[in-house]
Formats: C-alpha cells, sequence, structure tokens
C-alpha cells in the first residue's frame, strides 16, 4: 500500500439528517478480534484506516463476545476518538436491554474506569 494516500482522495457524504459528515467508505469492527488478528494489529488497522481518511467505525456489542470493541477503544485513544463517528449496534428489545447493551459497549469502547451512562445518573 502506498502510505501517503491523500484525504482529499476519500469520498463523504452526509450520514442522513445527523448533518454529520462521514467517509462513504466505513470500518467494521467485527475482524478486529478474529484469532488470526492479534491485539497490535487490530490497533494498526483502525489507526491506518482513519489516517487515510476514514471516519466512519461500526461495531457491536456482541461481536466476538465485546472483544472487538475493546480493541476498537484502544485503537481511538491518542486523539483518534475526535476524528471518527462511532457507532455501534444493539439488538435490544426492552429499553432496559438495549440501556444495558449499550452501557456494556460504552465501557468496552471507554476502557477500564469508563463510568457508564446509567450509572452516571
Amino acid at each position: 500500500m502506498t502510505e501517503n494516500i491523500s484525504n482529499s482522495e476519500m469520498l463523504y457524504r452526509e450520514l442522513g439528517s445527523t448533518g454529520e459528515k462521514v467517509s462513504a467508505i466505513g470500518l467494521g469492527g467485527w475482524h478486529l478480534s478474529l484469532k488470526h488478528v492479534d491485539e497490535d494489529l487490530a490497533i494498526r488497522i483502525v489507526r491506518t484506516a482513519i489516517d487515510r481518511g476514514i471516519t466512519f467505525m461500526d461495531n457491536c456489542w456482541d461481536y466476538n463476545n465485546g472483544a472487538s470493541e475493546i480493541r476498537m477503544g484502544k485503537a481511538l485513544r491518542e486523539g483518534y476518538r475526535d476524528k471518527v463517528f462511532l457507532m455501534t449496534k444493539i439488538d435490544g428489545r426492552s429499553k432496559k436491554e438495549a440501556t444495558k447493551q449499550l452501557d456494556e459497549s460504552l465501557n468496552r469502547l471507554r476502557g477500564p474506569g469508563a463510568v457508564s451512562r446509567s450509572s452516571a445518573i
């Protein structure tokens, strides 16, 4: 791969009615904690994508039992979190279950010692 790809080559689009501009290509997190992807490689994948203009990051609370969110959270440290639109998916069918899944996701994405939304209320 070429090391100096300009961000001007990336296409950006408005995300629905949010007013947020995100890259037309996103990076999904499922593969970040597969057996053959160690933590250093996962961090390198995420940061290289961001450095090359990808600003839309997608994950899910149950990708590899939450390990993908943990690795993405680590990759988004050191200022990388401010460069992306980060989303995660849930399948909670009730408010209680959805809140639980979101809090667990936030804790994994933020790392150890993070305060969940519901515990901060």
